[in-house]
């Protein structure tokens, strides 16, 4: 998370004190950064989308590229995977270890791996509702296809409900 940006111009939600949002990023030290005179960069920086007088800047959710799924571990506690060819700030934010570690379930057992592969869905308001309903479900991960399906945005995001940022994604 790099840095949150307010609205508190006319007719803003925030008005002129500091609310929840703006406590919870500077006691995360992230920077706030207030603007008084026009909506009109978060609305560019929202691409027009609904912002509520708030953006975030961060950072994309990790996803593993990969080429195929690996083996159980004996232990059941996780698997292994095959990790695709990623450059070096593909990997400073998906990460480089090729091992899943499996959540557990409500007895503290590891569950047994269950992945979603998607393809062909086009709707992002579809995939982030896939996305919410598989997290809800207990799906271990989820498996894009990166050519035949819409990327992860904005509104896929929204439309997870943040369910995106509690599932593994690869």
């Amino acid at each position: 998370l790099y840095k949150l940006y307010v609205y508190k111009g006319e007719n803003s939600e925030s008005g002129d004190g500091q609310d929840a949002l703006e406590r919870l990023a500077k006691k995360n030290n992230i920077p706030v950064v207030c603007h008084t005179d026009s909506p009109c960069l978060l609305d560019k920086m929202s691409g027009g989308r609904p912002h509520n007088g708030y953006i975030l800047e961060a950072s994309p959710l990790p996803r593993l590229p990969l080429t195929s799924l690996g083996s159980l571990t004996t232990d059941g506690i996780g698997f292994t995977v095959n990790l695709d060819y990623q450059s070096r700030e593909e990997a400073a934010i998906n990460g480089t270890s090729p091992f899943i570690t499996l959540p557990k379930s409500h007895n503290g057992q590891p569950r047994n791996p269950l992945i979603l592969f998607l393809d062909s869905i086009l709707d992002p308001g579809n995939l982030g509702g896939i996305i919410r309903t598989a997290s809800f479900l207990g799906i271990t991960a989820i498996a894009l296809s990166t050519r035949n399906s819409t990327p992860l945005s904005p509104v896929v995001l929204k439309a997870s409900a943040g369910a995106s940022e509690n599932v593994t994604l690869f």
